[in-house]
């Protein structure tokens, strides 16, 4: 979005909230630090603020600001807010304060508007557009290119992503992947040496020594745009988190890794069973390595069409133009 803008003016002031200060934008961006004045009076001074998740409970819009929110999952995967199961009141409270000052929110799917209305209480307008970080899906090129120089990617080598999702109980230690194994399948059935890149959730980092072969992984969890990492990858996986969803765009393979499928669904719920999903589902590490190696392509590639068809994608790499064009009615209203 903010790339979308900076084509149209380049008289516009678009500030960034970060977390960490050594955080590389493009030239045009000013950051500010997460949690300071200048945050907060950015924050308090802008025209239009965009989001991808809840705004904190000590959030106040001024009249004439516009708060657009693109939410950061789609597709109909884990039961979010108020359809969730164990979210805790406040949670919701949050949400419905969010809710209650959002005047847009991006939609990637048919199925994620309805979501809108009933899991987040949200009566506000909806753009149905896709989401514009999922452009990149048709408008990639080079990113590749530029992650293997990164990371040392040699040519030929294939990139496996690992990144499990956020969990509230305590994961138990029979269920680790084994990233070495996982590897060693991958080269077996693909045919080329594999690097595995390991992405795990911001609130999860201190799990990564209980991942057996991390070690010997490429840590990517501080990079800063995921979706360029899933854009490079060949093969993703993952466990429940949302980027299933947003890799199924790329029609690459998606492996879930679910030994413990029993307590996630008792955490959080599901608004499908796997099994209604494309994704292969695997159960333990011998599992999925045996899932690896007999993996067909072009079965897998014509059931994942099918299922993003099915919950009514509107992702055509168009969401940042529809967004900004948006954005500057806003601008000039």
């Amino acid at each position: 979005i903010a790339l979308e803008l900076m084509e149209r003016r380049r008289d516009l002031d678009l500030v960034w909230v970060v977390k960490e200060e050594g955080m590389e934008l493009p030239g045009g961006i000013r950051k500010v630090a997460y949690g300071t004045y200048d945050h907060y009076w950015e924050q308090g001074t802008a025209r239009i603020w965009v989001d991808n998740q809840h705004k904190n409970y000590f959030t106040r819009k001024r009249k004439g600001q516009f708060y657009l929110q693109t939410w950061h999952g789609g597709g109909p995967l884990k039961k979010i807010e108020f359809d969730g199961e164990n979210l805790s009141r406040s949670y919701l409270d949050l949400c419905e304060m969010n809710s209650g000052m959002e005047d847009l929110m991006i939609s990637p799917t048919r199925f994620n508007s309805g979501l809108y209305r009933k899991a987040f209480h949200y009566d506000g307008e909806i753009l149905e557009c896709g989401y514009p970080r999922n452009d990149i899906f048709w408008k990639g090129s080079g990113v590749r290119e530029r992650i293997e120089r990164l990371f040392g990617v040699k040519p030929g080598e294939m990139i496996a992503l690992y990144a499990p999702t956020f969990r509230i109980f305590e994961k138990r230690g029979e269920d680790a992947l084994d990233l070495g194994m996982m590897g060693e399948a991958m080269e077996k059935r693909f045919g080329n040496a594999c690097r595995i890149f390991v992405r795990l959730h911001p609130c999860a980092r201190e799990a990564a020594e209980d991942v057996p072969g991390i070690r010997e992984c490429v840590d990517v969890t501080s990079y800063g745009d995921a979706q360029e990492l899933f854009a490079a990858a060949d093969v993703l996986v993952t466990d429940y988190s949302s980027v299933m969803w947003d890799f199924s765009l790329s029609g690459k393979p998606v492996f879930l890794f679910h030994p413990d499928v029993d307590l996630y669904e008792k955490e959080r719920g599901y608004y499908l069973p796997f099994q209604e999903m494309p994704y292969v589902e695997c159960f333990g590490n011998e599992d999925l390595c045996e899932k690896i190696v007999s993996f067909h392509s072009e079965g897998y590639r014509e059931r994942t069409r099918a299922f993003v068809e099915k919950y009514g994608s509107f992702d055509r790499g168009t969401a940042a133009k529809a967004v900004g064009d948006r954005a500057m009615r806003i601008l000039e209203s």
